[in-house]
């Protein structure tokens, strides 16, 4: 079901509310992507009135009876750069009473002249919507030139939980390193109105002069044949940074018990101060990418320091790999700029118990901050190895918010297991790390 919101007008000033205008067909019948943003030093002054423009704004029903989702496509026609724009949207019922409001982010973090970007606010459980609304919360004004990255979807396909994928490329045809900051599809449907929302997941964070680098963005359920718009924002930089973390083991694939797939490695901080990282991570079958999934390194790593990592997060590899054994498997791997940070802080960590449950081994216990400063991000590692030192699983937990002096909480870290693994035969190396919230720097 889809419902337009009553017309306001065709503009939205700042603070005024904007309306659901038409999308022109034209404009959306192939998927290219509009040119990226690259932000100039320099940070325009708010001296005059800024417009920003509605192209759409649609409300759709979910799957339960009062859930409701927004779908808007916001337009900077100003001579000016704008960014970190905040859009206040609201549902209201068939008498205008208004049932919600929220705030939310567009999916683009910088709008140049002319570039549109989408935005989404999900309402769960708000009773009886028939129109929506939208008005222009906050924004920044920064002077803007144009760069411009090409995006390709290859492939659509369902996930194990039913969402749809959208596999696809993102490429730098120019000669300047670019980062990737941020990508929104939004999908029309047959009278060009956007029906669905994808956003994206694992990909890229620096592309080099010429490179092309795969995606993967996520759509809530299956919302059929759509044709697909990509909205993205990408920032020059200068001259590539080698990257300080290298790989310390290989990634291999391993499999469990149950036939599901997983992926082990380590990274070994190979520079002269701490380092934090995410790790991008392809699956190939052949010439045919399977999916990708990106690991975000919890907490720095120390100079020298290792670091091991599984992971079994491939969106829809099990629904692809149906019928076809995993030996043909192929693994790529690229380390996504390594940023520097501070040196983390060593925290206190003890197991209570340990047990199997079919193909994962759980291990659960405290974590502590004994230290005299509160930490944000405080995460526990763990890795387990054969007798021999043969890598099999890692994994880690990272506390749900700040650990302050003498604060402890619970931890429960789920290790996927090769299958043949026999749990008294393997040794566990666990560690316990925290970063210094900036504030008490």
């Amino acid at each position: 079901m889809t419902v337009w919101i009553r017309s306001i007008g065709l503009f939205a000033l700042l603070l005024v509310s904007g309306c659901a205008a038409p999308v022109d067909d034209a404009q959306h019948s192939a998927l290219q992507s509009p040119p990226a943003a690259t932000l100039d030093s320099a940070t325009a002054t708010a001296t005059a009135v800024l417009s920003l423009e509605f192209d759409s704004i649609v409300l759709l029903a979910g799957e339960t009876p009062g859930d409701w989702e927004v779908i808007g496509l916001l337009r900077n026609p100003a001579e000016v750069g704008v960014s970190n724009v905040r859009i206040r949207v609201t549902v209201a019922d068939s008498r205008g009473n208004q049932l919600a409001e929220l705030t939310t982010s567009t999916l683009m973090s910088n709008f140049a002249q002319g570039e549109a970007g989408p935005f989404t606010a999900e309402f769960p459980g708000v009773g009886p919507a028939v129109t929506a609304e939208a008005k222009v919360d906050s924004f920044e004004r920064h002077f803007i030139r144009r760069s411009e990255l090409e995006i390709e979807v290859l492939e659509e396909f369902l996930t194990e939980t039913g969402d749809l994928a959208l596999l696809g490329t993102v490429t730098n045809p120019s000669s300047q390193v670019q980062s990737f900051v941020s990508l929104g599809l939004i999908g029309f449907g047959p009278a060009s109105q956007p029906q669905s929302v994808a956003v994206l997941q694992h990909g890229p964070r620096v592309l080099g002069a010429e490179e092309s680098v795969p995606f993967l963005a996520l759509a809530r359920g299956n919302p059929g044949q759509l044709n697909w718009q990509a909205y993205h924002d990408a920032v020059e930089v200068g001259a590539r940074v080698p990257d300080p973390l290298v790989l310390d083991e290989a990634p291999r694939v391993r499999i469990d018990s149950q036939g599901n797939v997983f992926v082990v490695g380590s990274l070994r901080n190979a520079a002269g101060a701490p380092a934090q990282a995410r790790v991008l991570i392809m699956l190939w079958e052949g010439d045919r990418i399977l999916s990708l999934t990106e690991l975000r390194v919890p907490v720095p790593l120390q100079v020298g320091e290792r670091l091991a990592f599984a992971t079994q997060d491939f969106p829809g590899l099990s629904r692809r790999l149906a019928g076809s054994g995993s030996a043909s498997l192929r693994i790529e791997s690229r380390i996504e700029g390594a940023d520097p940070a501070e040196r983390p802080l060593v925290l206190q960590t003890e197991v209570e118990a340990f047990h199997s449950v079919g193909s994962s081994l759980f291990l659960r216990g405290i974590l502590r901050n004994g230290t005299l400063h509160t930490v944000d991000p405080a995460a526990v590692l763990a890795e387990l190895r054969s007798t021999d030192g043969e890598l099999l699983s890692a994994g880690w937990f990272t506390a749900p918010g700040p650990l302050a002096t003498g604060e402890q909480t619970e931890f429960v870290i789920r290790l996927p297991l090769p299958t043949g693994t026999d749990p008294g035969t393997i040794e566990f190396d666990l560690r316990a790390l925290g970063s210094p919230l900036k504030a008490e720097e």
